[in-house]
């Protein structure tokens, strides 16, 4: 499957989303970066997950869960504009287990 968009502007987004899986993920854990036959790319962790409460949430520019990690919270925010400016999306789901996995 062949997706066309702004090579850079993808590949941003998944650093991102890996670099956030690497902060979530417990000491000595493994995070998995996997592409689905659909095209879905998907970064998994084993952290603490989002609550469903926080879905939405994470998404909006600023927002942070925690000052407990560097960051500026606006990783997050630009995933998803450089997601709908390529006519897809990002979204977060459970990890079987405890944590997160997010899909683009």
């Amino acid at each position: 499957m062949a997706t066309l968009g702004n090579q850079r502007a993808i590949e941003c987004v998944i650093t991102n989303l890996i670099d956030n899986a690497l902060r979530a993920e417990p000491k000595h854990g493994a995070i998995l970066v996997s592409v689905h036959a659909d095209g879905v790319v998907a970064v998994t962790d084993h952290g603490v997950g989002v609550s469903a409460a926080d879905r939405e949430m994470i998404f909006e520019p600023f927002w942070r869960k925690s000052d407990a990690t560097p960051g500026t919270g606006l990783g997050l925010s630009i995933a998803r504009e450089i997601m709908d400016a390529h006519g897809g999306r990002i979204w977060v789901e459970d990890t079987a287990g405890g944590g997160a996995t997010f899909n683009l």
